[in-house]
């Protein structure tokens, strides 16, 4: 298991529907508990599943916070008739994680627009052109040991 060198972890609850208020019967609950009682599945992002609700849980490095990601989806195999055949590059974005209170809100930059930093537009680049948030999940649970 790789060792947290940071001050402070958060876990970050996942659900499909998008129900912030369901967090599989861990309201309240330290971050210990949560992850004692979860399957850990590590990668790029720390994911955990709770063994009895199977809520998902999303764990945050907060060195992962107000950092950009490259966020793309391929498929591997898929039927053809349904757009999904073997290597089709599908979706990509720009995407930031920004906590914002107790949330953590998924953030989708716009990259459409780029601004000659010499030029008189760039002052006005922010003016009209703005990310956009494409969910915010309550952060469930902090880790500040360690």
């Amino acid at each position: 298991m790789i060792a947290r060198i940071s001050y402070l972890s958060l876990l970050v609850l996942l659900t499909a529907c998008g129900d912030a208020a369901n967090d599989g019967g861990n309201q309240g609950a330290s971050y210990a508990d949560i992850v004692g009682k979860s399957d850990h599945f590590e990668g790029f992002f720390d994911i955990y599943r709770d063994r009895e609700s199977g809520a998902v849980y999303l764990g945050v490095d907060p060195e992962q916070i107000d950092q950009e990601f490259i966020y793309f989806v391929k498929t591997s195999d898929g039927p053809v008739e349904g757009g999904h055949f073997r290597g089709f590059f599908r979706e990509n974005a720009v995407v930031t994680l920004r906590r914002h209170f107790k949330r953590v809100e998924f953030v989708k930059e716009n990259t459409s627009f780029h601004f000659d930093p010499e030029s008189p537009l760039a002052r006005a680049a922010d003016a009209n052109i703005s990310p956009a948030v494409m969910v915010a999940k309550d952060i469930v649970a902090e880790d500040k040991g360690s």
